[in-house]
């Protein structure tokens, strides 16, 4: 990168002229800003739940208007845990007719006062990222079709990320070389080291954001009124201080913007509820670099059982879809996802006093290796018949993932070649511009479809 940056300096036709316009030069690039940039985009596209607050005001809505009883059975027919009829990606014998999960109301959760306000809407987060062309609209999707149901008797990966359409766009296509036997191409994240989604000489991947719920909202209630950074939280009995430190903002032609920043043991002050504070805990906090080591897994892998070792690393959700020049294909959803809190409903905040901490422990990885069915497929769908919505999610009987899996059906008895699952996948890009209202051409799909010599990549 820094090379790069030193050849565009002085050749005045590598340097975009806006730069030249306005006399403001690229810095040498370091690895803070690697390991800044790779974090933010872990947690971008692999951070899910946070609509807590949301439920909230919609349950104290329809009791205010409904009562109790009322109010929370149609909160859980809007806001539903599991719907086993909607279509997931790890085989099952077939689902079981809707089913509600036993809740009750908790009264600590329906006491926190809903009155409650945001320091930054997730509408205003996700307007300044754009802004700054970070992408903003997921709906990834992808199959493998196993080596039996392929026409060339080699296993075959479609992928196609969706993530919207930016100026400058964030990622690149690249190749790595280095010892070992270390080749490995595909899409990366410019100024990120790994290939996320690619294909080495042994094995392609794809990936798509998953389902898995990492983020809760807690509130905090402040021993003294006005929750300033004087102010401490009561956590366990106790009157606990936050901890405390102040960012420093450069803004050009102005002073700095001095903000001051509060944590809790949950994690920062996001906003406040009443003269309560609101904090946010993740699964990942602090272990989002983690991925890198994952990544490099991935582009490292010489068989299954390698990138599953790497699948196991990943701290944030994310599904991958996996094949490889043996005939393999897989699936994993991958992610640390907490158990939570007996007693306490996930859709609401949690008290933070204490009464209502993660007990330890994670959910198991969704997995599926070489499914008898010959194919597994997912667009951002739940990954198995067991597995709850998010607090941020509701998936049921009718999901985008049916358009894909009627077409693969329907070559159940027909081998598919690379023209046919080229095709599969135009279909699908046009289902999804019919569904998500997306613009046409804004995303590239891959296919990656090994031999038994080498690795062949094309892109439509």
């Amino acid at each position: 990168i820094n090379r790069y940056i030193v050849e565009a300096i002085l050749d005045p036709l590598k340097l975009p002229f806006e730069f030249h316009a306005l006399s403001f030069f690229p810095q040498p690039w370091t690895r803070r800003d690697s390991a800044a940039f790779g974090a933010f985009m872990v947690r971008r596209f692999g951070e899910i739940g946070g609509r807590e607050l949301t439920n909230l005001s919609l349950l104290d809505s329809l009791i205010a208007a409904h009562g109790p009883t009322n109010g929370f059975a149609i909160f859980n027919d809007v806001r539903w845990i599991n719907d086993p009829d909607s279509p997931v990606t790890v085989p099952t014998s077939g689902a079981f007719g809707k089913r509600q999960k036993p809740q009750s109301l908790n009264n600590a959760q329906l006491q926190i006062v809903s009155t409650h306000s945001l320091e930054v809407s997730e509408d205003e987060a996700r307007a300044t990222w754009q802004s700054l062309g970070v992408p903003t609209k997921l709906g990834s999707y992808a199959w493998a079709v196993s080596a039996a149901r392929s026409a060339n008797g080699f296993a075959m990966l479609y992928g196609g990320p969706q993530m919207g359409f930016s100026v400058p766009e964030v990622l690149h296509e690249v190749q790595l070389n280095g010892g070992n036997g270390f080749n490995v191409a595909g899409m990366a994240f410019a100024g990120v080291p790994p290939v996320l989604i690619g294909r080495n000489e042994h094995i392609a991947w794809t990936s798509t954001t998953a389902t898995g719920d990492n983020l809760d909202h807690y509130i905090e209630t402040t021993c003294n009124a006005g929750g300033g950074p004087g102010s401490g939280y009561l956590f366990n009995g106790v009157c606990t201080p936050f901890d405390v430190r102040v960012e420093t903002i450069n803004v050009r032609g102005a002073s700095p913007v001095l903000l001051t920043v509060l944590r809790s043991v949950h994690g920062p002050v996001v906003g406040s509820s009443g003269t309560n504070l609101i904090t946010q805990k993740r699964a990942h906090w602090q272990r989002e670099l983690d991925s890198v080591h994952a990544f490099f897994g991935f582009n490292r892998a010489r068989n299954i059982q390698q990138f599953e070792a790497a699948v196991k690393l990943i701290p944030t959700s994310h599904n991958f879809i996996y094949a490889d020049k043996t005939g393999n294909i897989a699936y994993w959803q991958a992610g640390q996802v907490p158990v939570r809190p007996a007693g306490f409903d996930a859709r609401l905040p949690f008290p933070g006093n204490g009464s209502a901490e993660w007990p330890g422990g994670t959910l198991p990885i969704p997995t599926s290796i070489n499914p008898a069915q010959g194919y597994l497929a997912n667009w951002n769908n739940k990954p198995s018949v067991d597995y709850d919505n998010a607090d941020n999610q509701v998936f049921g009987k009718q999901f985008r993932l049916w358009d894909i899996i009627d077409r693969l059906r329907c070559v159940a008895d027909q081998p598919l070649g690379p023209d046919r699952h080229l095709a599969l996948g135009r279909g699908a890009d046009r289902a999804r511009q019919a569904v998500a209202a997306k613009e046409p051409g804004a995303d590239d799909a891959l296919v990656f479809a090994p031999d038994a010599e080498t690795s062949r990549f094309s892109a439509s």
